[in-house]
C-alpha cells in the first residue's frame, strides 16, 4: 500500500482532483464577514492556525460514504488517510502555499498523538473514532499573536453509517475522561473561541462539519470576524478552503438545511432516534412540515434561514418578467454584481405560497413556501449582470389530498416570490386558479400502521450548481470506467429531517427539489458513457442510523410522497438511474424492502422506473423471498442464507443439526459476530403440529433434566438473538432447549422437536423471470458485456428511456 502511494499520479488523477477542488470550493457557504476580515489579504503570509481540524481535517464522514476515511471499520489507515495523494489537509494547503503557519510544531505535535490513537483504533467494527480537541491558554496564544494578527480556528466532526451524532458525549481515553462536542461545542471549544478571538485582531472560524452545528454562542461573540462553513470537503478540501479564504475563489454556496437557534428549535427533536428512549418506532409527527416548511410556517426564527449564504460581492435581483408558456411558469430575472472589487456567483431561488400556505387553511393543509426552482448565474464581474431565465411546472405545486388519493391544486392566488434564501424574498408574480383542478389521480399506497397526530398551523398566523454535479458525475464514471465497475451506490438523497442524523453528510438537503435535482444531475453524469450506471439510495424515509435495521417510521402518506419520495420521483423521471437502493427500516409496519407499493406500484408503475432495485447490504428488516415479490431484484450482499430463504419459499428444507443433536448455528455477517439458527422451514413451537428429529452421533447422550434438554451433562440452545449493549456493541444471547418443545427418545439418541413445518410456496416463477430480466438488462449494458463483445453498440443508460423535465 505504501509503494502505491509513491506511484506518479495519472492524468485522469489530476483532472478530477482538480474537478473536486471546484466542487468543493463552489459549495463553501459564507456564514459571517465582519468588517471585510475575508478574504485575507496577499500581503500577509503569517498565520496562526488552531483546531483540530487544521491538521487532521475531515475528508469525509465514516462508513459508506468514504472507505479510505475508515468504512464501516472507522478510523482508516493512517498513512493512506494522510497521504496528499488521497487527503490535503489545511496545514498543508498554507505551507504549500508560502505561508509560514506559526503554529505548526504544535499542530505536529497534536497530529501525532492524534494517529497513534487512531491507529488503535483500526478494526473496531462500527466504532467512531474520537479524539479531544486541544486546550490552548490565554497565555499560550498571545505568544503566537505577537507572530501575527490572523488565527483560522478549525472546528470539526465526524459521523457516519451505523450511529447518529447526538448534542455532546464523554468519552475515555487512557484512563481521562473528556467531553467531545457534536451538534453543540464542548466547553473546551467555547473557551478556546473565546481565548483566540481576544488575543487577534482578525479571527476566523472555519467549520469542518458534515452537518449542523450551534452557532448560538457564536453568533453572540462580535471579536470573531467571520464564519466559513467547509463542510467535508473531499480529498482535495485543505486547497479549496484557501482558494475561498483567498478570495480566488468568491464563496458562493448555500444552505440546504435550516440552522436553528437551539435544537429543540427542531420539530422532530424531542422524539428523534434516542432522545425519547426509544428506537423501535420513529413517529414523523411533523408531517410536511420539515426544515424551512416548519420554521417558516409557525414563525420561529432560524440562526441561517435555508438558502443563506454570503458573498465577498453584493448582487441585486429583479424580475424583469413572467409568463406561463403551455404548463410551465417562466420567470426572466436580472441578477447584477452591485460590487467594485470582486467577482462572484449569486443563486436565485423561486418560492411559491399556495393557497393555504399564506392565507387561512383552504382545502389542503400548506405549509407558508416551498421552493418551485433556483439557477446560479456564471461569474460576474463587478458592475456586469446577468439575465437568467427560470422555470417549473404549475402542476409541481399541487398537494397531495390523502382523502381523495390525488395531487390536487387549490383554489386561489398562488403568490410567486425570487430571493437568495428563504426568508429574503421580493415578489415576483401571482397566479389566479379560479377553480381546484386533480393534476394526478393516484392511490393511497402507505395506510398507517397506527395512529398518527400529526402537527398542524390550523388557528395560527403565519449550491445548488447542477452543472457542476453533472461534471463531478462524468469525471466518476471516467474512473468507472477505468476501473472496470459499471455500478457506483450512490448518490444518497434522504432528506434532513434532523440534524443529528449521521448520515446527513452524504444527503442533499432538508428540502425535496434540491435533493431530487442534485441526485438527477450527477446521475447523468455517471450514465453519460455507455456501461457506467448510478443506484440512487436509501429508498425511503431512511432519515436515522439509531436502530436503523429494525426501527419503524409511522409516516402519513401525504407526508411520504411530498417530502420523502419526492426527491427519488424526481431523480427516476429526470435521469432514470440504473438502479435503487431500498432501505433497512420499515415504513408503517413494513419493511421498505418487501414492500410491493414501494418498489413496484410506485417505483415502476408511477414513476415508470425501468432499472434494478436491489436491498442494502443484509436487508434489515427484510425477508429476502418477501423482497423477491415486492419488487426487488437483487437480494444483497448475497451469500448462502439469503438463497436458502428464496429457495425455502418453493420447497420445504429440513433443519441442520450438529454430532450432539442441537440446531447449528451459522455465521450471516462475515465480519460481524452474529450468528442465525438453522431451522430453515421449521419454527420450533411447543403447541406446534409437527416434529422433526435430531439424530445423535457416537458419543452424545441427551437426557430430560429439571424441564431442559441436557446432552452429555450440558445444556443445547435452541436460538438466538442480537442484545445491544449501546449503538455500536452488541453480542448474541441464546435461549437453551426446554422439554416444552422438544423430548429425548431412542434411549438418549434423539432429540424430537415439537413445531411447525412450512410446506406452502410463496413466491411463483413469474417473480424469478421478472428478477431475472431486470438483472440482465443492467449486465447486457455493463462495462463487461460491451468489452467482451465489442460489436454491440454501446448506449448511455440514461438514452435508453425518453425524460423528464422538472424545472
Amino acid at each position: 500500500m505504501q509503494n502505491q502511494l509513491d506511484y506518479p499520479m495519472s492524468m485522469r488523477e489530476k483532472r478530477n482532483a482538480s474537478l473536486s477542488r471546484e466542487a468543493a470550493a463552489s459549495g463553501m457557504v459564507l456564514l459571517e464577514n465582519r468588517n471585510g476580515t475575508l478574504p485575507l489579504k496577499a500581503e500577509s503570509k503569517k498565520i496562526a492556525l488552531f483546531g483540530c481540524g487544521a491538521v487532521r481535517t475531515v475528508r469525509g464522514g465514516t462508513g459508506s460514504g468514504d472507505p479510505l476515511n475508515g468504512g464501516l471499520l472507522g478510523g482508516g489507515i493512517v498513512h493512506v488517510n494522510q497521504s496528499p495523494r488521497y487527503h490535503i489537509n489545511i496545514m498543508q494547503s498554507f505551507l504549500s502555499a508560502g505561508y509560514h503557519v506559526v503554529t505548526k510544531d504544535l499542530l505536529n505535535e497534536y497530529a501525532a498523538k492524534y494517529d497513534a490513537a487512531e491507529e488503535k483504533s483500526i478494526g473496531d467494527p462500527l466504532h467512531m473514532f474520537v479524539f479531544p480537541e486541544m486546550s490552548y491558554s490565554a497565555e499560550q496564544v498571545s505568544q503566537y499573536a505577537k507572530m501575527t494578527d490572523t488565527a483560522v480556528y478549525v472546528i470539526s466532526r465526524n459521523s457516519g453509517e451505523g450511529a447518529d451524532r447526538c448534542l455532546k458525549k464523554n468519552v475515555t481515553i487512557d484512563g481521562m475522561e473528556y467531553e467531545i462536542g457534536d451538534y453543540e461545542l464542548s466547553q473546551t471549544e467555547r473557551n478556546n473561541v473565546g481565548v483566540i478571538s481576544n488575543a487577534f485582531p482578525k479571527m476566523i472560524l472555519v467549520l469542518n462539519v458534515g452537518g449542523v452545528v450551534d452557532m448560538s454562542t457564536v453568533r453572540k461573540n462580535s471579536k470573531i470576524g467571520a464564519v466559513l462553513l467547509m463542510s467535508q470537503a473531499g480529498q482535495e478540501g485543505g486547497d479549496a478552503l484557501l482558494d475561498v479564504l483567498t478570495g480566488r475563489v468568491t464563496p458562493s454556496g448555500k444552505l440546504t438545511a435550516t440552522w436553528a437557534m437551539k435544537y429543540s428549535d427542531y420539530p422532530a427533536s424531542a422524539t428523534f432516534a434516542y432522545n425519547d428512549n426509544d428506537v423501535s418506532k420513529e413517529k414523523y409527527e411533523e408531517g410536511i412540515y420539515v426544515g424551512y416548511r416548519y420554521f417558516d410556517t409557525f414563525g420561529i426564527e432560524p440562526c441561517y434561514e435555508f438558502g443563506y449564504g454570503l458573498s465577498y460581492t453584493e448582487f441585486s435581483m429583479e424580475c424583469q418578467g413572467a409568463e406561463l408558456e403551455g404548463e410551465w411558469v417562466k420567470l426572466q430575472v436580472k441578477v447584477k454584481n452591485e460590487g467594485s472589487v470582486y467577482s462572484g456567483r449569486e443563486v436565485v431561488q423561486v418560492y411559491y405560497s399556495a393557497p393555504g400556505g399564506w392565507n387561512e387553511i383552504n382545502g389542503v393543509e400548506k405549509p407558508f413556501q416551498e421552493l418551485a426552482s433556483f439557477a446560479k448565474t456564471k461569474e460576474l464581474k463587478p458592475g456586469e449582470s446577468q439575465t437568467l431565465f427560470i422555470r417549473f411546472r404549475i402542476r409541481d405545486m399541487a398537494s397531495y389530498c390523502e382523502k381523495d388519493a390525488c395531487y390536487r391544486l387549490d383554489e386561489g392566488d398562488y403568490r410567486i416570490r425570487i430571493g437568495n434564501s428563504s426568508r429574503h424574498t421580493i415578489p415576483a408574480v401571482v397566479l389566479k386558479l379560479k377553480k381546484a383542478v386533480v393534476t394526478e389521480q393516484l392511490r393511497n399506497e402507505y395506510p398507517l400502521s397506527e395512529e398518527l397526530h400529526e402537527i398542524s398551523k390550523a388557528g395560527r398566523t403565519p449550491c445548488r450548481d447542477r452543472d457542476l454535479l453533472f461534471r463531478v458525475g462524468c469525471g466518476i464514471a471516467e474512473e468507472m470506467e477505468e476501473y472496470g465497475i459499471t455500478m457506483i451506490l450512490g448518490p444518497s438523497l434522504n432528506i434532513h429531517r434532523d440534524p443529528l442524523c449521521g448520515r446527513n453528510f452524504e444527503y442533499f438537503s432538508e428540502d425535496p427539489l434540491v435533493s431530487g435535482l442534485m441526485a438527477a444531475a450527477i446521475t447523468r453524469g455517471i450514465q453519460s458513457r455507455p456501461g457506467t450506471g448510478a443506484c440512487i439510495k436509501h429508498y425511503a424515509a431512511n432519515n436515522q442510523e439509531s436502530n436503523r435495521y429494525a426501527v419503524d417510521t409511522i409516516v402519513s402518506e401525504r407526508a411520504l410522497r411530498e417530502i420523502y419520495l419526492k426527491g427519488f420521483e424526481i431523480a427516476v423521471k429526470t435521469a432514470q438511474p440504473m438502479a435503487i437502493m431500498t432501505s433497512y427500516n420499515l415504513i408503517n409496519g413494513v419493511p421498505t424492502a418487501d414492500s410491493r407499493d414501494l418498489n413496484t406500484d410506485i417505483a415502476r408503475g408511477e414513476w415508470g422506473f425501468q432499472g434494478l432495485i436491489m436491498t442494502d447490504w443484509n436487508g434489515g428488516a427484510s425477508t429476502p423471498y418477501k423482497s423477491m415479490h415486492a419488487g426487488n431484484d437483487l437480494i444483497m450482499p448475497g451469500g448462502k442464507q439469503r438463497a436458502l430463504n428464496i429457495v425455502m419459499a418453493v420447497e420445504t428444507v429440513m433443519p441442520n443439526f450438529d454430532d450432539k443433536g442441537q440446531i447449528v448455528f451459522e455465521k450471516v455477517v462475515p465480519f460481524l459476530p452474529i450468528r442465525q439458527a438453522m431451522w430453515n422451514s421449521f419454527t420450533p413451537k411447543p403447541d406446534g403440529k409437527d416434529t422433526v428429529t435430531a439424530n445423535l452421533k457416537e458419543g452424545y447422550t441427551a437426557e430430560e433434566k429439571d424441564g431442559v434438554i441436557l446432552v452429555n451433562g450440558e445444556k443445547i440452545h435452541l436460538n438466538c438473538v442480537v442484545q445491544r449493549t449501546s449503538p455500536a456493541d452488541f453480542y448474541m444471547e441464546y435461549t437453551d432447549v426446554t422439554t416444552d418443545v422438544a423430548h429425548v427418545t431412542g434411549q438418549g439418541r434423539q432429540i424430537v422437536y415439537r413445531g411447525n413445518l412450512r410446506r406452502k410456496r410463496s413466491i411463483c416463477v413469474g417473480n424469478v423471470q421478472r428478477c431475472a430480466c431486470h438483472n440482465l438488462k443492467v449486465i447486457m449494458n455493463s462495462l463487461a458485456m460491451y468489452r467482451t463483445y465489442p460489436q454491440l453498440t454501446p448506449t448511455p443508460f440514461s438514452e435508453h428511456d425518453r425524460l423528464e423535465e422538472w424545472i
